[in-house]
């Protein structure tokens, strides 16, 4: 998504289930430029993105989630109304093995 291959291109691009917002302010606003040059003149973006008040609502400092036999998922978030962003510290256990990730996702207010 930082570097598409294309240049006028697609009619339409969908940026689905909260794919945009991962980066830096700087990279996102790459993203949207590379969005932008795929598009043939007249095309159209499409986005889904989490809304703001409908997070701030809904929000819980953390979840656990269960899978199959003993297959788990822990999730840490802290949101910072200023920026809009959730930061999420995942913890995925599966077969017994532990593995972390950090990411951020980007709320519209």
């Amino acid at each position: 998504m930082r570097d598409l291959p294309w240049r006028d291109h697609f009619d339409r691009v969908v940026n689905w289930s909260t794919a945009f917002g991962y980066f830096d302010d700087e990279a996102n606003r790459g993203v949207l430029a590379e969005i932008t040059s795929v598009l043939r003149p007249g095309g159209r973006l499409a986005m889904d993105l989490n809304n703001l008040v409908a997070r701030l609502c809904s929000f819980q400092p953390s979840r656990v989630l269960a899978g199959e036999g003993d297959d788990r998922l822990a999730d840490r978030y802290r949101l910072d109304p200023l920026t809009a962003r959730l930061w999420v510290e995942r913890t995925v256990i599966r077969d017994g093995r532990a593995r972390q990730i950090s990411f951020v996702v980007t709320n519209l207010p």
